[in-house]
């Protein structure tokens, strides 16, 4: 069986644990060719470089790490041309995918989206689920569009917010 060559974009904590429960189960499947995380940056009073959790992730794992500042520069969308992946998988990467690397993969860019889309589109879909009040949240997996957040969803997993 041929594995699918993928690519996976993501940066914060989330973006890691959905990674790194998921790939392994997939493994059989999916050929991870690299993996796309935000630069590293300096914080603190020590100025010391912190790594993104994805990236913490993606070096424990053995994979090779790309780090774009700006995933729209031509440099970058020759790059994913190269590696010629079937699959994007992006999870709360943090940048908006220009249409020339969505159009890249024949399987599709695909996200995973913790909302229940299309309510709360955007970076903050937990907070403004509880800041609404609502008592039902969720998981998205959707094809990408130029848009964000805005392309088919191929399935959800709803999910009950606790109270109190």
């Amino acid at each position: 069986m041929n594995k699918v060559k993928t690519i996976l974009m993501g940066t914060p904590d989330f973006a890691r644990r959905i990674f790194e429960k998921s790939i392994p189960v997939l493994r059989d499947v999916l050929e991870i060719k690299g993996v796309f995380t935000s630069v590293d940056k300096r914080v603190g009073r020590k100025n010391e470089i912190v790594f993104s959790p994805v990236k913490k992730w993606a070096l424990d794992s053995e994979f090779e790490i790309f780090q774009p500042e700006k995933i729209n520069n031509p440099q970058w969308i020759e790059k994913i041309n190269e590696i010629n992946p079937s699959l994007i998988l992006l999870c709360a990467y943090g940048q908006i995918i220009p249409q020339e690397i969505l159009d890249i993969p024949d399987l599709g860019p695909l996200n995973i989206h913790p909302s229940l889309l299309p309510k709360y589109r955007g970076p903050s879909p937990i907070h403004a689920a509880i800041l609404n009040g609502d008592n039902k949240t969720g998981v998205s997996l959707m094809v990408m569009d130029k848009e964000m957040d805005h392309g088919p969803v191929i399935v959800s997993s709803e999910l009950d917010i606790p109270s109190g």
